[in-house]
């Protein structure tokens, strides 16, 4: 029962105990580790706007969709938006 609060006394102790460690990082290193570090909040924040994004587009296109049939179906211009997506037939 006590072997918890003696093992984190124990580490306590052996760390406040250590000495500093006299460790250089050299320029190229440090910045090495800088520039993985912005690249991977980067994808982080990217990834983030992904997944809040994503359902609004969906939203978006679904309200277009239904916008597009309600107007054809009120007015009767389906014609007009076949007209639209016919490929051109090229010059001449």
């Amino acid at each position: 029962m006590m072997k918890r609060p003696l093992c984190g006394t124990l580490i306590l102790l052996l760390m406040g105990a250590s000495l500093p460690a006299s460790a250089y990082v050299g320029p190229g290193a440090g910045l090495s580790l800088i520039g993985s570090l912005i690249g991977v909040l980067g994808v982080i924040v990217v990834a983030g706007f992904g997944v809040l994004l994503y359902p609004l587009q969906q939203l978006r296109d679904r309200l277009r969709r239904r916008k597009c049939a309600d107007d054809s179906s009120d007015t009767g211009a389906g014609d007009s938006l076949e007209a639209d997506t016919k490929p051109d037939s090229g010059p001449g």
